[in-house]
């Protein structure tokens, strides 16, 4: 068996997707797997020498080319899908057939059309199976009713999935998740079964955190914001939740990250004075693998001031970072983070509604449970080390479709 893996976010060092595809390359040296790998057609060409991947795709997971809000999804699902199928190409071109398995692991209604395409262009006999995984919900999907009710458009995914097992050989099609409110909302749209997998993630070693941990490169911190600077990921509540942490707790040393100058010349602006009662660790730009779990073990505490909406059927990989590190989290209710501290996989605190007042109040209650939630994020870490990992993911997607 060889496995044709599609990572087609894949264009530089700084993202989830490096980290899954070394991961998938290191898991599938273990096993015996042959692996050719598949990245953006604008792929730095050194991380393309570095990783094997072939430059292929001319879109990355999440496109968005049409605005017009009539007919963009639509316009979308078609063009991007014709896309898709034309730069898989490329897999032909290695010769990909019956026997293989091609894996796509940020699957999207468009992606999976187009991926339906292309095996209709090759002959009876030789299509290859297929394990797609979705990360989160289309722009047409939703959960009404405290997550109790799945809604949405559900034609574009359902028509997909519907030409997929058309075109795949029997019994060749597997579609999974790592989040089962996702996994049903999946199941019920695109008509298909939806496997529930752990998550892909690729720490360091154990032995490894700990000597970061004792080297100590980044000044302890009571909060930690990090990853990037966006509006689904907070960055709107950050200035007035630092402004009422100056405030209630004069002298808190926190980092934060942002995404270039203009966008920490924005957040000094914002804060105005209040940035002046508190020590304010920035960062500019991305962070280098090593450099990003050193910062996540100088926390205290990680605050994750997300989107509940956007995040109410999605996983996050920083949080799972986090958590393998033994970092308590805050982040919003009715999300898969706050099913994670509820279910009793990662420890921290959740916050009601997406306003400054409310997250601050989640910061407070974990500041005065923090002994009891450090020690009980440190028990938690070997759920993510040792279960929630690129492997275990990998040999979950690669096992035959039920």
């Amino acid at each position: 068996m060889r496995l044709f893996c599609i990572q087609n976010g894949l264009r530089d060092r700084h993202s989830h997707y490096l980290q899954e595809s070394e991961g998938i390359a290191e898991a599938c040296r273990a096993s015996g797997v042959a692996l050719r790998l598949y990245a953006h057609r604008r792929v730095q060409p050194a991380l393309a020498a570095a990783t094997g991947a072939v430059p292929a795709f001319h879109h990355a997971p999440s496109t968005v080319l049409e605005t017009d809000p009539v007919i963009g999804i639509l316009s979308d699902y078609i063009t991007l899908a014709a896309a898709f199928a034309a730069d898989c190409a490329a897999l032909a071109a290695d010769g990909v057939g019956a026997g293989d398995i091609v894996l796509l692991p940020y699957a999207e209604a468009w992606a999976v059309h187009g991926l339906a395409q292309f095996l209709a262009t090759l002959p009876a006999g030789t299509r290859p199976r297929v394990a797609c995984h979705f990360v989160m919900a289309e722009r047409n999907w939703r959960l009404e009713a405290g997550r109790s009710r799945i809604a949405g458009e559900a034609s574009f995914i359902r028509h997909a999935a519907t030409r997929l097992r058309e075109a795949a050989p029997a019994g060749g099609v597997l579609f999974a998740t790592v989040d089962p409110r996702l996994g049903a909302m999946v199941r019920a749209l695109s008509g298909t079964p939806c496997r529930q997998v752990p998550m892909p993630m690729r720490y360091p070693p154990p032995a490894e955190l700990n000597r970061l941990r004792a080297a100590g490169r980044h000044p302890p911190v009571d909060v930690c914001i990090a990853g990037q600077f966006r509006r689904e990921k907070g960055s709107d509540l950050v200035a007035p939740v630092l402004a009422g942490l100056a405030a209630t707790r004069p002298g808190a040393r926190v980092a934060v990250q942002v995404n270039d100058p203009d966008g920490a010349a924005a957040l000094a602006e914002a804060l105005g004075p209040a940035a002046e009662a508190m020590e304010i660790f920035l960062h500019v730009g991305e962070c280098g693998h090593e450099d990003w779990y050193a910062r996540l073990l100088a926390a205290r505490l990680m605050l994750l001031p997300y989107e509940p909406e956007s995040y109410a059927a999605r996983t996050s990989g920083i949080f799972a970072e986090a958590a393998a590190c033994g970092v308590p989290v805050v982040a919003p209710a009715e999300t898969w983070m706050a099913d994670q501290i509820e279910a009793g996989h990662a420890a921290g605190a959740t916050f009601a509604a997406f306003t400054p007042a409310s997250v601050l109040q989640a910061l407070a209650a974990a500041e005065a449970r923090h002994p009891a939630l450090a020690a009980a994020a440190g028990i938690h870490r070997a759920h993510w080390q040792r279960g929630q990992t690129v492997a275990a993911w990998l040999a979950a997607m690669l096992a035959p479709a039920d």
